[in-house]
This record gives C-alpha cells, sequence and structure tokens, in this order.
C-alpha cells in the first residue's frame, strides 16, 4: 500500500489486483485498505480488466513472491507478454514460499550486494510516540480496559494471529515465566500478557487452540486477546516489552516445513516507542 502511494504522489495511474480477496462483507482491516487506497486514487482490477491492466502496464508490481502464483491464475496463456516487465517487490521470504508455483518465473540470477531498507513509519504514529502526555492518555486508557494496574509488567504480541506469527510460543514462554516466579518465589510486579490481532468474527482453529491453552493453564486473568486492527499506537503505549517471532525452519533443508515472521513494521513501530523489543528464536540444528 505504501509503495502505491508513493506511486501516486510521483503522478503514476497505480492499480491493484488481488487475486484471493475474501467475500463480502469484508472485516475491517480489509474495508479500512481499500478505502485508505480508493481515497489515494488507487484503484482496484478483477478478471479480463486485471488481464488488460496488466498487459498494458509500464511496470507489474509482484507483492512477496508468492504473488508469482498470480501469473498463471490471471494472466494464463498471457504469462511471457508481462514477464518482461514484472518488479519482484520480494519484502518477506519463508522457506514454505519456496515452492515451484509460487517462484518459477523468477529470473534466474547471481544475488547481488544487497541492502534492507525499510520504508518507515507513519506521520501518524510518529506524532503519538513523541507525544508524552498521549502516550501516557493511551496508556492509561488501556490498561483500565484490560484491568491491569500502574505496577503491572505488560508483555505484548502484536501480529495477525496465525500460526507462523509465534503467538503459541509467546504464550508458552509467558506461562513458564510464570510458572518459574511462583517455583522461585520471585519478587517481580504482576506479569500481564496481550495478544493484539484476534479476529472475534471468525475465530481459526490456531486462535482456538491458544484460548484452550490459556484457559486449561488458569492464566486467563493474566492474559488478553484484543481483536486486529490498524490502530496499534494505543498497544504500544501501553506494554512494557514486545514480543515478536523469528523462528528459522527451514523446510527447504530438510522434511520440517518452515514457518517464521520477518522483520515486521511493528518492530521499528515499538523502536519509535523506545520499547525493548525480544524475539522469540528457533533454529533448525542440522541447518546451524
Amino acid at each position: 500500500m505504501e509503495l502505491a502511494f508513493l506511486l501516486r504522489s510521483a503522478g503514476s495511474d497505480v492499480v491493484w489486483i488481488t487475486n484471493q480477496k475474501p467475500p463480502q462483507p469484508y472485516d475491517d482491516v480489509i474495508y479500512t485498505l481499500e478505502n485508505k487506497m480508493l481515497d489515494r486514487g488507487v484503484v482496484d482490477a478483477r478478471g479480463e480488466k486485471a488481464m488488460d491492466m496488466a498487459r498494458n502496464a509500464d511496470l507489474v508490481i509482484l507483492n512477496t513472491a508468492v504473488a508469482g502464483k498470480w501469473l498463471d491464475a490471471v494472466l494464463k496463456e498471457k504469462v511471457s507478454e508481462v514477464l518482461p516487465k514484472v518488479l519482484w517487490w520480494i519484502h518477506e521470504m519463508r522457506g514454505h514460499y519456496l515452492k515451484v508455483e509460487y517462484i518459477k518465473h523468477l529470473p534466474l540470477i547471481k544475488m547481488p550486494e544487497t541492502y534492507a531498507v525499510h520504508l518507515g513509519n507513519s506521520r501518524e504514529l510518529m506524532e503519538v510516540a513523541e507525544d508524552i502526555v498521549a502516550k501516557r492518555v493511551l496508556r492509561e486508557h488501556v490498561w483500565q480496559s484490560l484491568g491491569v494496574r500502574n505496577d503491572d509488567l505488560l508483555f505484548g504480541i502484536i501480529n495477525s494471529v496465525s500460526r507462523g506469527k509465534g503467538q503459541d510460543l509467546f504464550l508458552r514462554s509467558f506461562y513458564e515465566s510464570l510458572l518459574l516466579i511462583q517455583e522461585k518465589k520471585l519478587q517481580v510486579p504482576s506479569l500481564h500478557a496481550i495478544v493484539v490481532g484476534s479476529d472475534m468474527n471468525t475465530q481459526t482453529k490456531f486462535e482456538t487452540e491458544l484460548r484452550q491453552f490459556v484457559m486449561e493453564k488458569k492464566i486467563q486473568d493474566h492474559v488478553h486477546f484484543v481483536n486486529k486492527t490498524l490502530v496499534v499506537a494505543p498497544y504500544l503505549a501501553s506494554i512494557d516489552v514486545l514480543v515478536q517471532n523469528c523462528q528459522v525452519l527451514p523446510g527447504f533443508f530438510s522434511s520440517y516445513y518452515a514457518w517464521g515472521e520477518c522483520f515486521g513494521r511493528i518492530t521499528i513501530e515499538a523502536m519509535a516507542f523506545r520499547l525493548p523489543v525480544l524475539y522469540l528464536v528457533i533454529i533448525n540444528l542440522r541447518f546451524s
């Protein structure tokens, strides 16, 4: 979306094409994203219109390697016409993305010296991050809604709830920490965990498993689920530590499947709020 806005600001006409668009009614996040793009003059295309747009465009940008399967699904026999003007915008490359259907159209090139460049944080978020009063107000509001006290310690994970994002590892580690504190009789503030990224409308099997784990371990007074949202500033203002999942499970080197979360925007958003960021790391020993 940010790249589309940059191209629009430079005077380009931009069309976005979604191959797996969910049926209506959309959830709040999809609805908000669509309206943001429409407000900036980014229009959408589907079916024959999508094929015509791709064939006549000066540049076709594929968002992540997974978008490679879009070429065959949408363009069919016209793929060869579009390939010469394709820019592969690969900003994440998890192991399970390395399937033939995704990458068969990738050009065979020698990997050049590579640099990581992030598109940065939004102006709205930075304004909150640099406003001490605003952060305190947001923090108090969220704490009150969760039933958290001023002297409690709040750990947060902010990602859409899915198996590759590591909420299961987060909650397991949190539970084990509570057990360790109890076993060692440590004098520490009361710990709380907040999982931002739930889907209250269509709860997935994975999220059901997370909630069952919380109930089975009797830690529901310490764990809080919050519905997914594009407005993360209140939660960054309210947590004391952000936890991110950075698993490395390279399934393409073994029969084991690969999951993992890449360097997401939430990391530098947390840095803007001057939060410590903890990474959960799991490394396949044969690979290491």
